[in-house]
């Protein structure tokens, strides 16, 4: 019997129906499975490489105790296999720069003890010769007498001036030398340099002299013994090289955008003159513009280096103009400060100190010629004094007796200055007295002068000693004298 056709078109539909539905389903299942099998290739690559960009980005920022992880044979471990290689290399680096680095700074910490050591050991047998000559000019002589003995402080000055050439240097180069930015007088600075060289020049027959432009404040802040050092490199290498005519020393203001001083200094001579070929050489250490120069006219060649090195850390240049045979003009500019408030409260200070009668002196000093030469000084002066000779004597001694000031010298045996003045300061602070104590020494080294002040200090000078010098950080830290409360009062 033939199947009606009704039905054979629904059986048709119904088959048709079920193979479109298998055909969905396997792509329902063929999705599904590519979802799983993608999330599975994200998980298995991206993951690790995020781990892999998270560890770039603490070594980026200076982490180096990682290691990427290895946890995959395929690329991926490779590349971080190859992370770890670079950041031991970079590790390795490190660790080799941070020893050079310690290197570097313990050779720092040795030059400047060596320089400090050297300045002292120089600067006391220096200050027996330089003071016990002076002391010897002053009484009776011949006329032979005489001019030996100022020969002798000239030879001693010239060997002072060169020592402080290398020292200043040395300094310099091991970035141990500050400014000061104190008040001064610019007019008395440029005075004061060309009458300190005055003598040398009328020797040989030279006119030295100074000119300050009218423009130019008179009161200015800024560090004026090193803009001194600076002139009187510049005006003495004038004068040696100069055989007649005159040496000029000129200042004039140049514009400035703020509240600064800017000044220009020119130092001129009509000496042998510079070839334009050495110009740029005799800026340079140890270097002048002939080999022949050091045996004609001495020096050490370091006296155009310290006046740049000194012009540059006043933030400023210095340069020269020159023609053989017709003489050189050396010049240079700084920037001074012109507050007149500081200027007017620092002003007193550098005045003459205040009068005081006889004083009763401990001198603390265990190097003997520095020692006698103080006892003249101080002698000559009216004062009483006691000798110490180191820390120990100087503790046992303020048991017994009342002294108006110390003088204390740094480098002591069994306990050095330093030890000596915090000592005394805690008995003091005890008691209730504060003694004066101004630091007699040969340390003169950057930084030298502060340590001293934090220690308890009240003065300071170094050696060789200038008479003045000493008399007035005497007669300033006598006059400042304080009582002090007793602890817990």
């Amino acid at each position: 019997m033939p199947v009606p056709t009704t039905f054979r078109g629904l059986a048709w539909a119904l088959v048709m129906t079920w193979m479109i539905g298998g055909g969905v389903a396997a792509s329902v299942a063929a999705l599904v499975v590519l979802i799983l099998l993608h999330s599975l290739y994200r998980r298995r690559m991206l993951l690790p490489l995020k781990d892999l960009i998270g560890f770039t980005k603490r070594v980026g920022q200076g982490d180096l105790s990682q290691s990427a992880p290895l946890h995959r044979q395929d690329e991926v471990g490779e590349l971080a296999a190859a992370f770890n290689h670079m950041v031991g290399r970079l590790r390795q680096s490190r660790d080799e720069l941070v020893l050079l680095l310690h290197e570097a700074q313990e050779a720092n910490r040795l030059k400047s003890q060596f320089l400090a050591n050297m300045s002292h050991e120089i600067r006391t047998p220096m200050n027996g010769v330089l003071g016990f000559t002076d002391l010897t000019l002053q009484t009776q002589l011949s006329e032979e007498q005489r001019d030996y003995l100022e020969t002798v402080k000239d030879s001693a000055e010239s060997l002072m001036r060169v020592i402080d050439d290398i020292l200043d240097f040395s300094k310099i180069e091991a970035g141990r030398l500050d400014l000061n930015n104190e008040p001064f007088t610019l007019r008395a600075c440029v005075e004061s340099s060309t009458k300190t060289l005055a003598a040398a020049a009328a020797q040989k027959g030279l006119v030295v002299s100074g000119e300050v432009d009218p423009d130019v404040p008179d009161e200015v802040v800024g560090d004026a013994v090193r803009l001194r050092q600076v002139l009187l490199n510049l005006l003495g290498n004038a004068i040696k090289f100069t055989s007649a005519g005159a040496v000029r020393v000129r200042v004039s203001r140049m514009p400035s955008a703020d509240q600064h001083l800017a000044a220009h200094f020119a130092v001129s001579d009509t000496g042998i003159g510079i070839p334009p070929e050495k110009q740029a050489l005799i800026f340079e250490p140890f270097r002048q513009a002939d080999g022949s120069t050091t045996r004609l006219y001495g020096g050490t060649g370091l006296g155009l280096a310290i006046s740049t090195r000194l012009v540059e850390m006043m933030g400023s240049r210095i340069w020269v103009e020159s023609e053989p045979g017709r003489g050189s003009t050396f010049h240079f500019t700084c920037r001074f400060g012109t507050t007149a408030a500081l200027a007017a409260e620092a002003l007193p200070e550098a005045g003459p100190p205040p009068a005081t009668g006889p004083l009763s002196v401990l001198l603390a000093e265990d190097n003997e010629p520095s020692r006698q030469l103080v006892l003249c000084l101080l002698k000559d002066a009216g004062h009483a004094v006691t000798v110490a000779a180191t820390g120990h004597q100087v503790l046992s001694l303020l048991e017994r007796q009342t002294f108006d000031l110390i003088l204390m010298d740094i480098q002591m045996p069994e306990m050095d200055g330093l030890e000596t003045t915090a000592e005394v300061r805690r008995r003091g602070s005890q008691s209730g007295t504060r003694i004066p104590i101004v630091a007699l020494t040969a340390h003169a080294m950057h930084g030298d002068r502060q340590r001293c002040l934090e220690a308890g200090m009240d003065g300071y000078v170094s050696k060789p000693i200038d008479a003045a010098e000493l008399m007035a950080a005497i007669y300033r830290a006598a006059a400042a004298r304080q009582p002090v409360l007793p602890t817990g009062s």
